[in-house]
Formats: structure tokens, C-alpha cells, sequence
């Protein structure tokens, strides 16, 4: 299995430093659950870090993105959380670290997530 991810080695312009690259996808272990992101977005305050005016905070190489709305498809036993709900990843996160990252409807595993029930009342994503 593998992952589709915006990712930058080096600072610069966005245009000119993030590529998208095809990363396997590690074994799920420690008692994490893979989630499928299902939206995944590169807000602009996201880009800031990418013009390296956070070097002090970011480790490269680093992937672009630092939320999303994914989906729950496996859990350890116990977890807390179960298949088919759905989670707001609350971080971002370098290649192969497993948090919340930018992917074109792929896979992540979450540490930190919060449940969340999508859509809301009354709004339509259609």
C-alpha cells in the first residue's frame, strides 16, 4: 500500500519545492488507526512553513498540510475508536511519521484525532 503526499526537502517557493510523491504506507502498530483521508487541504497559512520562515519547528523532509476530515478503517482492539467513524486529524507531519498529512484520498495513521460527525445538519456536500 502506498500514499500520495505533497512533500518538500528543501525551503523555497511552493511552486518551486513541493512535488507529489508516492510514499509506502508503514504497518499499523502501537495502537493506532489507519485512517483513509477523505478531505485533505493546503490552506495558504499552510504554505508558510514551506518558505522556511519556521525552520526552527520543521523537520525535513515534511509534508504540506496540517488537517483534514478522514474516515476510520482500522483499529487495534480497545481502541476508542471504531471503523467507519469518522476523524479530524489534529497535526501535521513528516514522511512516514504516520500523523495527519495531505494526501489525494490515501491513507494515514492517527495518533491524535477527534470524532466528528460529517456532515453537519442541514449542509450538503454534494
Amino acid at each position: 500500500m502506498f500514499n500520495d503526499a505533497i512533500v518538500y526537502d528543501r525551503y523555497g517557493p511552493p511552486a518551486a519545492v513541493l512535488t507529489l510523491k508516492r510514499l509506502p504506507l508503514a504497518p499499523l502498530a502501537g495502537g493506532r488507526v489507519r485512517v483513509r483521508m477523505r478531505f485533505a487541504p493546503v490552506n495558504p497559512s499552510d504554505l508558510i512553513p514551506v518558505t522556511g520562515a519556521y525552520r526552527h519547528r520543521t523537520r525535513l523532509p515534511a509534508v504540506a498540510g496540517y488537517e483534514g476530515l478522514g474516515e476510520v478503517v482500522a483499529a487495534p482492539y480497545g481502541s476508542r475508536l471504531a471503523a467507519g467513524q469518522r476523524v479530524l486529524p489534529l497535526r501535521g507531519a513528516a514522511p512516514g511519521s504516520g500523523l495527519s498529512i495531505w494526501m489525494r484520498p490515501g491513507w494515514c495513521r492517527c495518533r491524535r484525532q477527534l470524532t466528528i460527525c460529517w456532515p453537519p445538519a442541514g449542509i450538503s456536500i454534494r
